[in-house]
């Protein structure tokens, strides 16, 4: 939605099995609405039961797997990471990080749940584009409370080759019981 800085507003009842390791190159923010799900990234993982609130960072590999035979529903918003540095900086909340990260996947805030599914809803409809924006700027800032300055640029080296390792690892125990 162009007055929502270009996010990608998704919904979705999911009944297959899960869905395989991939990324995305946007920020992938998430409510379970029905259901529940197992998501994993390289290091961090959780089950997202209804309520739940889902980040995955961009570019981050992650996977998911339904907990029940009913499967999941969710909505799911797509932001670049910019949107966040941008408004970050300008809430100057985490001052001028390169880029900003979260530790989740699974976040348990009631209150941003709610903000999340609130912005999603009239955002299906024609409506004011001004209540529209105030509520994704309201929304993002309560997310940047969750968020974690990425590791500097001598740690990030350390820590792509622990996520490649990891990835291996999945790969390896994936392949072998195939």
């Amino acid at each position: 939605m162009p007055d929502l800085h270009d996010a990608e507003m998704l919904k979705g009842a999911y009944v297959q099995p899960g869905y395989p390791w991939h990324s995305h190159e946007e920020v992938s923010l998430g409510l379970v609405v029905h259901g529940a799900i197992h998501v994993r990234t390289p290091f961090r993982d959780g089950v997202a039961s209804a309520g739940s609130f889902v980040v995955v960072n961009a570019q981050e590999l992650h996977d998911g797997t339904a907990i029940g035979p009913e499967g999941w529903q969710c909505r799911t918003i797509h932001l670049m990471p910019e949107v966040f540095r941008s408004l970050a900086e300008e809430l100057k909340s985490r001052g001028s990080a390169p880029a900003i990260a979260f530790r989740g996947p699974i976040f348990d805030d009631p209150e941003l749940a709610q903000a999340f599914l609130r912005l999603h809803r009239i955002s299906e409809k024609p409506g004011s584009v001004l209540e529209r924006q105030s509520r994704i700027v309201l929304l993002l800032a309560r997310i940047l409370a969750h968020a974690r300055k990425r590791d500097s640029r001598r740690r990030c080296g350390q820590r792509r080759r622990e996520q490649c390792a990891a990835l291996v690892s999945i790969l390896m125990k994936t392949f072998r019981t195939k």
